[in-house]
């Protein structure tokens, strides 16, 4: 520097020009002793002051945690390290990173939210890099820099670096996906794929050494490298999981641990009580988003349960250490259930539905708990293995079916459709349940039943979903459980449901309020497939011959709920001497259900039924009675009884008033269609439009009950088949005041006349030549 510009340096540059000619005159006398020239002096970069703060992390920052140090330089590094130019800086600044006491520290004393943000500042770092349209130092040199700076630090440190190198690791073989999605066929791929390979390799030594080493029980570490292994198992040879699961068999509870029960996941619905900020000190507080930002791995939840899932179906782990595992899992899914549940309750009390900001957790909640049991599932109905599908599978599936039971509420409130994993583990487990264990199934419903608080049922949206659940899960068996339970149980309840004793009287339910309609719809709607099930069964007897002394059942009774009474044993079960006495006692009971409960339905519509469910429900009671039905067989009379019922409410001068309200239907019952009703659909050319259009002809109860009465035509007796023909013409359809519903209904009576010569030619033949007789009769046309 010339005298003139040193001058003009003010005390502080003289100062500080004195110090850097300190400084150089140091260097020079090095670089001469070691043989290099002198070369001009190097002010400090600002990758240099990033490398003294990664070595000297707490030098100017003494009043930082380590998570708040932390968090700053992970902020440098991800802003900075993608944009270094130099391969041999990438080399150099992944080196100094790895040996930054902050986050790997000798004693391993790192958090695990540190060790996660780590994972994720290299999840960014190489997505930001990748996607730079015009880098100054190309994405595979910058690859492999990094690479060598990981290797380097390995060499230097070949004992602990092990666990230090999987955060990076994972986060950089993580953004393979991504890349792939964003530019498939980058330049020098071979180059960046060989890449991917090596740091592989790296990471599956640093997760066996992970794994068996005594680090595994840090519970931070334990649980970030789970997650490591999560994001980068299907990147790894495929052999790697069979050989770590044979160094550490309990992989599957400390997945199952880390997502159910730890403090960085769901703890046990511990998230719920998570302290939310003050609204008052912050714009706008995003409950979820907060939730998520303290509890990192409900991000990862879906990840967590795939690599469950891979570990499950890995063929070469030892049987009996995973049925083990299998089990306790259960165990924990059960209880984290049976948690969740009353929680939801306690904190949600009083709502109509799940609160929507939560929705998508819970959501994930129960799609992370579907593929853990699917995995099980399909794991065990492809093993061939006679012991595992009769024992293990039913064992499994009460387990299944009871935390299901605790999470309808989430099902309700998301909807099966189209959820092909759930319904096929639901129904696998159901099958496994029935077929093997009916006992147990019948448990199982006891269960059910006593684990909802009916008092609660109007304020409770949880409870309102296991109800319906319970139902559901009524309607598959109750045509094949012991009597006992169908006659103590089942019947009771839904009976006391559908004759809206329960929910009128012990609830106070008002169903022309809009708001209670909406709650109690869906489960009066399942009650009454329940019943329409069980007037079907007329096979009624004690398939499961369960000995007397494990039959510890009660006697369903509504009053217990609301009152001090104790409910009695349910009786024993029937042996097989007792059985033909049973049947005939069955079908009786059936008989004598039919007629009231016909007159239920018909008090029921339409508020509580639509006209397409009361066509089924009359149309199915007929089928039981009719002709060909082992009721018939017994009292011919019963049918025309039910006719007669019929009639009367179609010729009700109150009915003829009412209006029918066009509410849309469930579809609760619409798999109880029968082949009758789906000829008569067809026949009439309509189907579904057929229904809608019978919904804006048909405006009154009477129309509608007359449409119904029609319908089962097909399925009646000969010899009174012209005498109703006759009746519905002229006490029934032309006494109606509006023409569009006369036309209506004499179109569809012409199609059930077709209908009926379908399959029953020789009674179609008479009710075609009434036709042409009374209806299209050119010498004596009807006057509507």
């Amino acid at each position: 520097m010339n005298q003139d510009l040193y001058n003009r340096l003010g005390a502080g540059g003289r100062e500080l020009y004195e110090k850097l000619n300190q400084q150089q005159q140091i260097v020079s006398q090095r670089q001469g002793q070691n043989g290099f020239a002198n070369e001009p002096l190097r002010l400090p970069t600002q990758l240099d002051y990033l490398l003294e703060e990664l070595v000297n992390p707490y030098a100017k920052q003494e009043d930082l945690n380590q998570l708040e140090r932390g968090n700053e330089l992970l902020s440098y590094i991800a802003n900075y390290y993608p944009k270094l130019k130099n391969e041999k800086n990438v080399e150099l600044l992944t080196e100094y990173f790895l040996r930054c006491p902050v986050f790997f520290s000798n004693e391993a004393n790192v958090p695990f939210a540190l060790s996660n943000r780590v994972l994720e500042c290299f999840r960014y770092i190489f997505d930001k890099k990748y996607k730079t349209s015009m880098p100054v130092l190309k994405f595979y040199k910058f690859y492999h820099a990094a690479l060598t700076g990981i290797l380097n630090f390995i060499k230097s440190d070949p004992i602990n670096s092990f666990w230090k190198v999987i955060p990076v690791i994972s986060g950089m073989l993580s953004t393979i996906n991504y890349r792939d999605q964003y530019d498939p066929f980058p330049e020098y791929s071979n180059v960046i794929q060989k890449i991917d390979k090596q740091l592989a390799n790296i990471l599956e030594g640093s997760f066996i050494n992970f794994f068996t080493s005594p680090l595994i029980s840090n519970d931070d570490l334990r649980s970030v490298n789970i997650l490591c292994l999560s994001l980068t198992y299907d990147l790894l040879n495929k052999n790697f999981l069979p050989l770590l699961l044979d160094k550490h068999g309990l992989l599957p509870t400390d997945i199952c641990g880390l997502m159910f029960m730890s403090p960085f996941g769901l703890q046990m619905t511990d998230f719920l009580k998570v302290k939310k900020p003050d609204p008052g000190t912050s714009q706008e507080v995003d409950e979820v988003q907060f939730i998520m930002t303290e509890r990192p791995l409900l991000r990862y939840l879906n990840s967590l349960s795939f690599l469950f899932k891979e570990i499950v179906l890995t063929k070469d782990y030892n049987t009996d250490v995973k049925l083990d595992q299998i089990d306790l899992c259960f165990n924990k899914c059960l209880l984290f259930a049976e948690t969740l549940s009353a929680n939801t309750d306690l904190y949600y009390s009083g709502s109509d539905k799940l609160d929507l900001k939560l929705l998508d957790l819970y959501r994930q909640i129960l799609f992370a708990k579907v593929v853990m049991f699917e995995s099980i599932v399909q794991w065990l109905l492809e093993s061939n293995n006679r012991l595992l599908l009769q024992d293990f599978l039913p064992r499994y599936s009460r387990k299944v079916i009871n935390i299901f039971y605790h999470l309808s509420f989430i099902l309700d409130s998301i909807g099966t459709g189209g959820f092909e994993s759930y319904n096929f583990v639901f129904s696998s487990c159901l099958d496994a349940l029935l077929q093997y264990r009916m006992y147990d199934a019948e448990i199982l419903a006891n269960v059910f039943t006593t684990g909802i608080n009916f008092c609660r049922l109007k304020d409770s949206y949880v409870f309102r979903s296991k109800l319906l659940f319970t139902l559901n899960y009524f309607e598959q068996f109750v045509n094949i459980c012991s009597d006992p339970i169908r006659h103590c149980l089942i019947l009771p309840l839904i009976e006391d449901i559908t004759a809206s004793s329960l929910l009128n009287k012990g609830l106070n339910i008002n169903f022309n309020d809009p708001a209670d309609l909406a709650k109690f719809k869906d489960i009066v709607e399942a009650s009454h497939s329940i019943m329409l099930k069980f007037l079907t069964i007329q096979d009624s007897y004690d398939e499961n011959l369960i000995p007397k002394q494990q039959t510890q059942s009660r006697f369903w009774s509504l009053s217990s709920f609301f009152s001090n009474n104790v409910p009695t044993a349910v009786p024993p079960a029937t042996t097989i001497e007792e059985r033909p006495t049973v049947y005939n006692e069955n079908l009786h009971v059936i008989m004598n259900k039919i007629l009231p409960y016909t007159e239920l339905s018909i008090s029921q519509f339409p508020l509580l039924l639509s006209t397409i469910q009361l066509n089924i429900i009359i149309e199915t009671l007929a089928r039981s009675i009719f002709p060909n039905s082992k009721i018939y067989d017994i009292d011919h009379e019963l049918c025309e009884r039910f006719l007669n019922i019929l009639y009367n409410n179609c010729t009700d001068k109150i009915n003829k008033s009412i209006i029918v309200s066009l509410d849309s239907h469930s579809e609760e019952f619409d798999h109880i269609r029968s082949d009758t009703q789906e000829a008569f659909e067809k026949n009439n050319g309509n189907g579904e439009n057929g229904e809608e259009l019978s919904d804006q002809v048909l405006k009154t109860r009477a129309s509608c009950l007359i449409s119904s009465l029609i319908g089962i035509f097909p399925l009646m007796p000969s010899h009174i088949f012209i005498k109703w023909l006759n009746i519905s013409k002229n006490e029934l359809i032309l006494p109606l005041i509006r023409k569009e519903e006369k036309e209506f209904l004499l179109n569809k009576l012409w199609n059930s006349i077709i209908v009926c010569n379908k399959y029953d030619p020789q009674k179609g033949n008479l009710g075609i030549d009434w036709w042409y007789k009374n209806i299209n009769n050119s010498e004596n046309p009807i006057i509507l």
